[in-house]
């Protein structure tokens, strides 16, 4: 396996993983790949065993699932004849494959992969690659509720289980403190960027061991500077536009958009990890019909209810889904506000799917 420099950018949804991609994706040397190829979530551990057959049919189900969400080329004959090339064929020999190939198609030298929600795979990561490094994101939970409440598809009050996402991610940021090196794993505060985005803009560089970039911090050159097949701007769920660069008054938006019961639910529920992280809670006490309100909420759900109870249980979090986000009915559309369910591409991209199959079978046989 050719060595590159790998980074890994998560947190939970909402939380600012996309500012850092941005930010990142405008150093000369550094090439994000935010969203697309999804490792943790489609290929590891998927394809078993893991062989030639199956990493190709891994390889298609890549190209497919790029042309029909985000209309972007993949050359799944190219990855092959890199990995035909291999020793080994391991998990992090098929994961460097693909984003090698994908960074070959730019001018930079370092691939970042920019994903949500996968906190849990950070040392999985680091295990695969000795030269990678993870930017771990945390947004204040209240400001991550609000935005996730506009922006997602799943119905009645599912989006209060973010709260318990956050939590469990925040936790395992105070394990991982404690458990991964210093030079391999940081933590990034949301916040902090809006407030003084030249200073840690500076401590990112310092800490991959790259020069810092003045474009990094000039958000008015950032449209015309992105890759648009890999790099996206962030969508402001409350606006439902585009949002380049930096505002400290993104940090308040909850102040006006949620419900005092859902301010009072984050700030209970989520209250030793947002002292953790240096959030303060905006009240001293509460109102007992908020606090009724909010747990009735929780009560109301199955999946809310499972969650709460695993938290009265252990006071932990979860990082579980009320669906199945490898499940293309789930999806959504490239702009993140329809449901690829409802496109008439979803029978063509299943018929794709089962084309696939065919091959891999033609050629592999029963080796597979």
């Amino acid at each position: 396996m050719t060595e590159t420099q790998q980074i890994f950018t998560t947190g939970t949804m909402r939380t600012g993983t996309t500012l850092v991609g941005n930010i990142l994706s405008m150093h000369p040397d550094i090439q994000v790949f935010a969203e697309k190829v999804h490792f943790f979530r489609f290929v590891y551990q998927k394809y078993s065993p893991l062989n030639l057959a199956n990493a190709e049919r891994a390889l298609h189900h890549i190209r497919i699932r790029w042309y029909y969400r985000f209309g972007v080329t993949f050359d799944v004959d190219r990855v092959m004849a890199r990995l035909e090339q291999e020793r080994e064929l391991t998990p992090a020999v098929l994961y460097n494959a693909i984003m090698t190939y994908l960074l070959e198609r730019t001018m930079a030298k370092i691939w970042t992969e920019n994903l949500a929600f996968h906190w849990h795979y950070i040392p999985h990561f680091l295990n695969m690659f000795p030269n990678g490094k993870v930017f771990h994101v945390v947004r204040d939970i209240r400001g991550v509720l609000a935005s996730w409440r506009e922006m997602t598809f799943w119905p009645g009050d599912l989006y209060l289980n973010t709260i318990f996402n956050w939590i469990d991610s925040v936790n395992m940021m105070a394990h991982y403190k404690q458990t991964l090196p210093a030079d391999r794993y940081m933590t990034v505060r949301f916040e902090d960027i809006h407030a003084d985005p030249e200073g840690m803009s500076r401590k990112l560089c310092d800490f991959l061991g790259v020069e810092f970039a003045e474009l990094m911090i000039q958000p008015e050159k950032w449209e015309e500077s992105f890759d648009a097949n890999f790099v996206e701007a962030n969508v402001s769920s409350h606006t439902k536009k585009k949002v380049y660069g930096f505002n400290p008054d993104r940090a308040h938006t909850w102040k006006r958009v949620l419900e005092p019961w859902e301010v009072t639910l984050t700030e209970t529920l989520a209250a030793k990890q947002m002292e953790s992280v240096g959030y303060e809670p905006s009240q001293t006490s509460y109102d007992p019909a908020d606090v009724r309100l909010g747990l009735d909420k929780l009560a109301g759900d199955p999946f809310l209810l499972k969650c709460w109870q695993l938290y009265q249980a252990t006071g932990q979090g979860n990082d579980f889904l009320p669906n199945d986000p490898t499940d293309p009915k789930t999806w959504s559309t490239p702009d993140r506000f329809g449901k690829f369910a409802d496109s008439p591409l979803l029978q063509e991209f299943e018929s794709d799917m089962e084309a696939v199959e065919r091959h891999i079978h033609a050629k592999y046989g029963d080796n597979q």
